[in-house]
């Protein structure tokens, strides 16, 4: 557990992933400044708590919104999502995901739009 993974096609991204607890997968994510998530999805649904730096949050209708510290991100499973924008001091906010979680046997599901 505990290995840090660069996240192919996700510039200045990486995941690390935290001890499991009540059948959850928690993830934490950090994107440097000037890196991005492009629009993905995943099998599962997750919630994401943003703990450090902003970025501007995409969706799959097009629209957008900054978020930062203390901001909380729910998404259903397969809902498209990204984000874009980040701020001087990075963005990093903790995954928390069920159904087999986003990292799987050492890999990450994720569906590029």
């Amino acid at each position: 557990m505990q290995n840090t993974m660069t996240v192919s096609g996700c510039p200045g991204t990486t995941v690390r992933e935290l001890p499991p607890a009540h059948g959850l997968q928690f993830l934490e994510v950090n994107i440097e400044r000037g890196g991005e998530v492009p629009l993905h999805t995943h099998e599962c649904a997750a919630t994401m708590i943003v703990t450090r730096g902003s970025a501007r949050k995409l969706t799959g209708n097009g629209k957008s919104e900054l978020v930062k510290p203390g901001d909380v991100i729910a998404k259903a499973a397969k809902e498209l999502h990204g984000f874009t924008e980040v701020g001087e001091e990075g963005f990093q906010f903790i995954s928390l995901s069920d159904d087999g979680g986003i990292v799987r046997h050492g890999n990450l599901d994720m569906a590029f739009a």
